[in-house]
Parts: structure tokens; C-alpha cells; sequence
């Protein structure tokens, strides 16, 4: 349920949503404007009589639920956190309950010529699976073919509303190993998390396939994958500016390598030095190269003994 402007409309669907289903106690609500899971808190809607209550006895229910509802931005009171649905508006989502497997995204560029499969990733989440860390390109194969066609139906259906650009899609896949079910979560028409990594990896690749089916090939016209962080906070008693830590890093021998391509591209670097966070993509051929560079600029970055690494080289993009 969207478009919720009060707590009222905010009680009514949640509501109406545990009526639905009534095995399902869990739901999320999200503020429109909440970034990263930092909007999001989570509901238990529990009653064993649901039925048989009266409309104003499940109000009540969800009112004490809300009260005691869990906000992912641990800065936040309820009272704020209430405060911001009448000033931004909100939504309200079933909780999909189960064994979480994995959190796959696609993302799709439309445009009034057709839509084109840009790539397909696979999210890094924190321990609680709320806030966005970062992404692994690409999503797993046993994902990637179903993910890449609900993406590309999406797109379509946004191309007949004249809805051009960039827009990921994001999943979530639940169930067991043996069956995986998908669910579409969320649909960011606008440039995301895993928009910058992809493109800025094609720039140092100087690859000119950029929407080829999803793949990202260098001018080698090589495979290559990557990881991608956006939430790192390096020792910033050992890097004071953001000039020092690239220097630091440039020494131990994990900053692209035009040459060999492979290694570390750091990326909004300017919110070092106001609140100590960076972003950087380690690009490589295989999961193996990937996890070497990683493992070694975080020792790195946060002042831990280490070794330069050999199979990188001579640094050329920074």
C-alpha cells in the first residue's frame, strides 16, 4: 500500500494487509524518502483471533504494534519517524518470511527506442539485511535469467508510460536451497548503488559495451566481474585527507592497473572528509583476484600490517 500521508492511512493498511493474510505478522514500513534502509521499520502485526476482532480492537493491535515496531535508523524516535510520513510520505509491504537466500538486482536503461539489460548484481546487505552495503557484479547464474526477464518486462511497462532512463529493480529470493522463490521488492527509477561501480568499471576497462546484454568485457573483450563498497569508514587518524589515503593505497600496489586490469577504483571520495566515508570497486577476472585486493586495502585503510601485492602492478587509473 502507497501514497500513506498519516498514521491513520499507515494503521488502515496495515489493516487491511493482515486481513489479507493472516499468517503473515511481520511487515515493513518504509518512508518515501528513506535511503540505504535507513527508512524502514519493521512491524509485527500478531493476533491469534484476528477474525473475530472488531475494527477498533485492531486498530489497537496496530497501534501497539507500531509502538514497538523496530526502526533501522537508531538516530530516530518513533515520534520523528511518524513526524516524516506526514512530510514525505510512506508505503507499507508484506514481510516475506522464510530463509533468505540472496538479494539479486537488475537494472534496465529505457528509452523511447526499446530497453536494454544493463547489468545484473548481487546486493551486499548489513547483518540485519536492511541497509545497502554494496554489490557483487554479477548476480549468480542460477538468478540472473529470471531477474533479467522480469527486469526487462518492467521496462517495457515503463517504456509505454513514457518512463525513460535508469531503473533497478531489486529482488529478494526466499525459500530453501533446493526451491528458490522471487520477489520483486522495490523498482529505484533513477540512478543507484550499483549504477556508478558499472559504469565507472566500463571507463577503466575502456570497454564500449556498456548495455551488452548485461555483460561487462574489457577492450580484451575479456569477462571481468567485480565488488563494490559504498559504506567503508577507513582509520582516519591515519588518513587525513582523501590526497594521503590514495597515496597510502597507491603504495601497496592495489589501485587499477590499466595493464593488468585489475585492482581497486575508489569512488565518493568527497564525503571523506566530512563524515569518513568513501566508496571504492575492486574489478578483477575472478572471485579469487577479487577477494586478494579486497583483504588487502582494508588492512590498508584501516592501519593493519600487510604486504604489498604482486599481482597487480604499477597503478594507472586513480
Amino acid at each position: 500500500k502507497s501514497n500513506l500521508f498519516s498514521l491513520e492511512e499507515v494503521i488502515r493498511a496495515l489493516i487491511e494487509l493482515k486481513s489479507k493474510n493472516q499468517s503473515n505478522d511481520y511487515f515493513m514500513l518504509k518512508l518515501n524518502f528513506g535511503v540505504s534502509g535507513q527508512g524502514n521499520m519493521k512491524v509485527r502485526v500478531s493476533s491469534k483471533d484476528w477474525d473475530s476482532l472488531s475494527m477498533k480492537a485492531k486498530k489497537v493491535v496496530v497501534e501497539e504494534s507500531l509502538d514497538s515496531g523496530h526502526c533501522f535508523n537508531i538516530k530516530m524516535t518513533h515520534f520523528e519517524f511518524f513526524e516524516r510520513i506526514v512530510l514525505e510520505g510512506a508505503v507499507v509491504e508484506e514481510f516475506v518470511q522464510g530463509e533468505i537466500l540472496d538479494s539479486p538486482s537488475a537494472q534496465v536503461f529505457v528509452s523511447p527506442m526499446g530497453v536494454e539489460l544493463i547489468s545484473t548484481h548481487r546486493q551486499i546487505l548489513d547483518d540485519k539485511g536492511q541497509k545497502f552495503v554494496g554489490g557483487e557484479y554479477p548476480c549468480l547464474d542460477q538468478d540472473k535469467q529470471y531477474i533479467s526477464g522480469i527486469a526487462l518486462e518492467i521496462g517495457e511497462s515503463l517504456k509505454s508510460k513514457k518512463v525513460y532512463g535508469v531503473t533497478s529493480i531489486d529482488f529478494l529470493v526466499a525459500g530453501s536451497a533446493h526451491e528458490r522463490n522471487y520477489f520483486v521488492i522495490e523498482l529505484n527509477i533513477r540512478k543507484g548503488g550499483t549504477t556508478h561501480p558499472f559504469m565507472l568499471s566500463n571507463i577503466a576497462l575502456r570497454s564500449d559495451r556498456y548495455y551488452n546484454n548485461g555483460q561487462l568485457k574489457g577492450e580484451d573483450n575479456r569477462d571481468y566481474i567485480y565488488r563494490s563498497n559504498d559504506n567503508f569508514y577507513p582509520n582516519r587518524s591515519l588518513f587525513k585527507t582523501e590526497k594521503s589515503l590514495i597515496n597510502k593505497v597507491a603504495k601497496s600496489g592495489v589501485l587499477f592497473c590499466q595493464k593488468n586490469k585489475r585492482g581497486v577504483v575508489f569512488h565518493l571520495l568527497n564525503s571523506y572528509e566530512d563524515i569518513g566515508k568513501i566508496g571504492y570497486t575492486v574489478i578483477g577476472k575472478n572471485k579469487a583476484e577479487i577477494d586478494a585486493v579486497d583483504h588487502l586495502l582494508k588492512q590498508v585503510l584501516t592501519g593493519q600490517p600487510c604486504r604489498k601485492l604482486s599481482i597487480v602492478g604499477r597503478s594507472t587509473l586513480h
